[in-house]
């Protein structure tokens, strides 16, 4: 393969990576919410004047993809769709669920039974020890060891 092929491959390989990679942050940001009017009006673009293509009712679940101006976009039926932010309440969960590998960075690291200093320290782990992040909650995460 001459160099101007082996660049072409690598560049679309790295546009192919790239596309991929945009469509997860997307998708992970979505946002639970829960519909708190009795009937909301589903639209197709984000305005009082768009067409309704659909509506939701009190206490429907949806997934906030996106804001902009008191609007908030929606898949409905595969589609994009709008609904006004004034009648949804989004959902905060304390802890966000991840799993992901991770390095002890401080010279001695204590964990504890509980998110908090004042909890009993389990155990203490050096430098350099890898941990599994199972959930994070602030600023405390919750580990797995290899022991």
């Amino acid at each position: 393969m001459n160099n101007k092929h082996m660049m072409y491959a690598v560049c679309t390989t790295a546009a192919l990576s790239s596309s991929a990679l945009f469509f997860n942050l997307e998708a992970e940001a979505a946002q639970p919410a829960t519909v708190n009017a009795t009937s909301l009006n589903v639209r197709a673009i984000p305005s009082t004047s768009g067409a309704i293509v659909g509506k939701l009712y009190k206490g429907n679940t949806i997934n906030v993809l996106t804001e902009q101006q008191g609007w908030a976009k929606i898949q409905l039926n595969g589609k994009d769709a709008w609904i006004s932010s004034e009648y949804i309440e989004k959902k905060t969960s304390p802890t966000n669920v991840v799993s992901k590998q991770a390095t002890v960075n401080a010279s001695s690291l204590n964990v504890r039974s509980a998110a908090s200093t004042s909890a009993s320290i389990v155990t203490n782990l050096p430098r350099n020890a890898k941990v599994t992040v199972i959930k994070e909650n602030g600023d405390w995460s919750q580990i797995k060891t290899s022991d």
